[in-house]
This record gives structure tokens, sequence and C-alpha cells, in this order.
């Protein structure tokens, strides 16, 4: 079996030699290599001299030899080596051969000394887009590539993208690798320029060595048990309202009672576009759904344990003060490369950011400790300051080497 070495990169060849005439490996003192005893021949050509005699190590009470060759000897896909000395002959004959790894002209052009799974992952990506095999996007992913350029609220997308005006608007971008990769953003606006404006701005801004994937998300639809959709939240502003016509007893409401949740929330609503409400029309809608809406089964059911939900919610994520020191905010780093818990990161080691309502990113003051490496890998704290929280938005940002990047956004409360 041929050895299997990259192509055109200098190595060196360890090989046995026979003493002439016994079974014993030749030692420095028994063979001294002279031009013309060596001969290498590339792909089946001239045979030339090598470069380099090979020479002897000694190993022990033997040698073995070590054949040094050039990278330009490596420049091809198959590599012959003959040893034959001139006569009184010191060494049996040999010949040895190479194939090369990792160049269109190698023997095997798969690069060997990169992860396979890497590659096994990269011809997968680009010949297995169909349905049914393993494919370029998981569901929900519209695209992926590389941008062009960026700016501080806007990201360049790459050549191949569609130049439909607001095609992307609604979909997120996230940039997995290059510059600025970890941030995800909301597409705001797309031009013909494949320009896609993105809220809120990067923290770190893209360039054209960022990579990124754009993920579609949808507003959010209600259909029946027939298939038919009941209500939409899209494209409708101000007091341009949906019609309802066909609600029934199976969706757990009446018309009747869609007609009276309807009525009494209008009559309450001191603001055409409905951003205020009367402390009486707030106990009317409650009145009215919790009247009307009981069925166990019913959409107004749903409703209120999902109001009742989203108010503990709030309760216990707005904990966090304006203008307020809070000691000991917790975070976790995931390692880079496995996605484990990353342990061991000491403070001095970290990138520590804060922007507060968009202004000028500054550094934290707190010092980061480790909580405990052995029940909560790659679980931090750190203590912020009243005026590292005096905002109304303050986005915080932890990086360090090895560990991928951290960020939060934290909408502080009153």
């Amino acid at each position: 079996m041929a050895d299997l070495y990259k192509y055109g990169v200098a190595v060196h060849i360890y090989k046995p030699i026979i003493k002439r005439g016994v079974v014993d490996f030749a030692v420095g003192a028994d063979w001294t290599p002279a031009a013309g005893d060596v001969k290498i021949s590339k792909d089946g050509g001239a045979a030339a001299n090598v470069t380099n005699l090979p020479t002897a190590i000694t190993m022990g009470n033997t040698a073995m030899w070590d054949f040094s060759l050039t990278a330009t000897e490596m420049q091809a896909a198959k590599v012959a080596i003959t040893v034959a000395d001139s006569a009184t002959k010191a060494v049996e004959d040999n010949m040895f051969e190479l194939q090369t790894y990792g160049n269109a002209s190698a023997q095997h052009v798969l690069d060997l000394g990169t992860v396979i799974e890497n590659q096994v992952w990269d011809a997968l990506r680009s010949n297995h887009q169909l349905t049914g095999t393993t494919g370029l996007f998981s569901r929900g992913v519209v695209s992926d590539g590389t941008a062009q350029a960026g700016s501080a609220s806007s990201i360049t997308l790459g050549t191949g993208e569609p130049t439909t005006v607001d095609i992307f608007k609604g979909a997120v971008v996230v940039i997995y690798s290059g510059t600025g990769a970890g941030q995800a953003r909301m597409i705001s606006a797309y031009s013909s320029g494949r320009v896609a404006s993105v809220v809120p701005n990067w923290v770190v801004t893209p360039d054209n060595t960022s990579k990124y994937i754009t993920h579609a998300y949808a507003d959010p639809v209600i259909v029946g048990a027939d298939n038919k959709v009941i209500l939409s939240s899209d494209a409708h502003t101000g007091a341009v309202i949906p019609t309802v016509t066909a609600l029934t007893n199976d969706a757990g409401i009446t018309q009747t009672g869609a007609d009276k949740v309807w009525s009494t929330t209008t009559r309450a609503l001191t603001d055409k576009v409905g951003f205020a409400l009367s402390s009486a029309g707030i106990q009317a809608i409650w009145d009215a759904l919790t009247s009307v809406l009981t069925t166990a089964s019913s959409i107004g059911k749903l409703l209120v344990d999902n109001i009742n939900a989203t108010i503990s919610s709030r309760a216990t994520t707005e904990g966090i003060k304006k203008n307020t020191a809070y000691s000991n905010f917790h975070f976790m780093m995931f390692d880079s490369t496995t996605g484990a818990g990353k342990t061991g990161i000491a403070d001095g080691s970290f990138t520590k950011k804060v922007i507060i309502d968009n202004g000028t990113q500054a550094s934290l003051s707190g010092t980061i400790t480790e909580v405990d490496s052995t029940n909560f890998p790659g679980l931090y704290r750190i203590s912020l300051t009243s005026g590292e929280l005096n905002g109304d938005n303050v986005t915080l940002r932890f990086a360090a080497s090895g560990a991928k990047d951290s960020e939060f956004t934290i909408k502080t409360s009153p």
C-alpha cells in the first residue's frame, strides 16, 4: 500500500534499508549514499536524482533512513523512489511509492488534512437541496451567502440574492461566520440594491467577510379544523379591521358572543388607533371574555390563560430597574467548537461591553466570576452599576477567546 502525503508539501519519509546479503537493517557505517544511488520518478516520468540524499538515524542497535523530499518533488499524483547503490553494493535494492492528496492534480483530490465532517457537510449543502434529502436549508431558512458590505444599520446581501424590493422585509438575518458573527437582526426594509436595513443597529458592523443566513418569519395565523383561516394580523392598520364571518360553536364562541366582545371593545376605546382604554372599558372587556368565553376548549379560555401567563412572565423578567445597581447578573458562555459550556475564563480574558439606549459602547466595570465549573459549567456572573443600567434599553455583550459571544438586551422597568 502506498503512503499518503499532501501534494506539493515538503516531507520526510522514514524507511528501513536492508544491508546487502544479510537480513539486518543498514546503519550509517554500512552505506554512504552517493549521487545516483537514489532516484525519483513523478507520475511515471523520467528518473532523476533526488535533491537530498537520505541520512541514517540511529535507532538503538539499528537505524532508519530519512528521505527528505522537497515541495517540488511532491508535486505529482504518484511519486516513486528507488534505492540502488553502485557496485560493490552495500545495501539491497529497494523501491517505495507515495500517493498525494489535497489538490486537483493529486491522486486523491480530497484534503485529508481538513476535518472530514466539514467537507461532507459542504458537499451536502452544495449537492443535496431536493425535498427528502439532507439539504442546504433547514426549515425556515430562506438563503445563505457572504455579504458584500455592511453599515451600522444595514447589510448588503450576496450577489445571488433577489432584487425585489422588500422581499426580505420581516425576515431575520443571522451572521454565523466572519465579522460580526453571532448577531441576529430583523430586516425592516430591503432595497433593489440588496441592502437589508436592520433593527436595532449592529453591535459589530458586518463587512465582506460576514457569512449570513436569512430566516423567514410570518405573522401568526389561526386555522380552524376545516383548514380555513379564521383570523390574520397581516396588513391591517388603523381602524381597518378584518371581518369575522364564520365563527361557530366548533371554535368555542358564537357569532353573538363575538359581536358582544367586539362592541364592548370598540365602545371602550378612547382613541381611534386603539392605544388608550378607560378603566371601565378594560373591566367590560374582561367581563365579556369571562362570561361568554368559558368553554375549556374555547379560544376565549386559551386567550385568558395566555394573558395570565404573560402577566406572570413579565413579573419575573422585569426585576431589573432603570438607574439601579443590580448584583450578580448571570450569563452563559459556550465553547465555540463544541457548543458546551465554556469553563475557566478569567475576568481579564473577557471583553465586556454595554450600549445604553443605542448610544456609544463602553466597557463594563464589574469583575466577572465563574459560578461553579462542575455543577454549572459555563455560567458566570457580574454586578452592574446604576450608571450601566441608566437607560430604557441596555444591551450587554460578553466575548472571550474560544467561546461564542453572549449578548443580552434588557428592557429596564421604571
